[in-house]
């Protein structure tokens, strides 16, 4: 279940001390799982944000609750130490916008759980046991939330590959290679057979249970489920060798592509 792909990483992290108790963390397109499971494991310090207006913010308590679009958050850079999203990117606009968001506001570095496109799901998609529009959601919120920037419109799902939020991080922040670690759940479409609406496919996702779930402890990274765990780059110890701090600027390092600042040698740069 994602409730326990959730707690298990977050336990993780903290046992490693990636995530610490007293860090400042801000979540975006949260609810009352996210508040649960982070107050259940000792992390108080936790703001969660939303696009609900419904919402008072002592629902959450002692939590804090802030209005935000996590496209668009109002926070300056490096206001948290840590950002978490959960099952929340795939109803936004742009989930790479944020993603962007998030380790722009981040100080250590950013968590994100989000439904992974592998074979498996797309043979799923196909087959009508995955979904391509999340309409549940917008179903179980009277038609008037849950979709797209928690409107009434039923938000395409999409999916994630290791690939894409490397790329993704990379664009954002060239000053360095992306450090990202991934991890996976092993929940299988039979899991919520009773969601899916067609009775073949329904069918389908409960006699394929078993075969998925063999398959899956031989290839969890083919799961339908990713944490995808990012640090911040320290331009201390992160950095490209063709990039340099100048008095707490970042630029390109002339010496690196054999020539001065002036451009009058024409060097050539080879990457390692």
């Amino acid at each position: 279940m994602t409730e326990s792909f959730y707690r298990q990483t977050v336990s993780r992290l903290l046992a490693a001390e990636w995530l610490r108790p007293d860090d400042e963390i801000l979540v975006v397109a949260g609810g009352l799982l996210d508040h649960e499971v982070l107050l259940a494991l000792g992390l108080r310090r936790v703001t969660i944000s939303n696009l609900d207006s419904r919402k008072a913010g002592d629902e959450y308590a002692p939590h804090r609750w802030s209005y935000q679009n996590a496209e668009h958050l109002t926070y300056d850079d490096a206001t948290f130490d840590v950002c978490i999203v959960h099952q929340g990117l795939h109803h936004c606009r742009s989930p790479h916008r944020g993603l962007i968001e998030m380790y722009r506001v981040a100080r250590r570095g950013i968590v994100a759980f989000e439904p992974q496109e592998t074979l498996l799901t797309r043979l799923g998609v196909g087959l009508g046991v995955g979904q391509r529009y999340e309409h549940a959601a917008v179903v179980d919120n009277d038609f008037t939330f849950g979709g797209v920037e928690n409107s009434g419109v039923p938000n395409f799902v999409y999916r994630w590959t290791r690939r894409e939020a490397h790329k993704t991080l990379a664009t954002n922040d060239p000053m360095g290679a992306p450090r990202v670690q991934f991890f996976y759940d092993l929940r299988v479409p039979g899991e919520s057979a009773e969601l899916v609406r067609s009775v073949p496919a329904r069918a389908l996702a409960r006699m394929g249970t078993p075969v998925v779930r063999a398959l899956l402890r031989l290839a969890p990274s083919q799961a339908n489920a990713i944490a995808i765990v990012a640090d911040k780059l320290d331009p201390q110890c992160d950095s490209h060798p063709w990039v340099t701090d100048d008095d707490g600027s970042l630029r390109a390092d002339s010496a690196w592509y054999g020539r001065g600042r002036s451009g009058a040698e024409p060097g050539v740069p080879v990457e390692p």
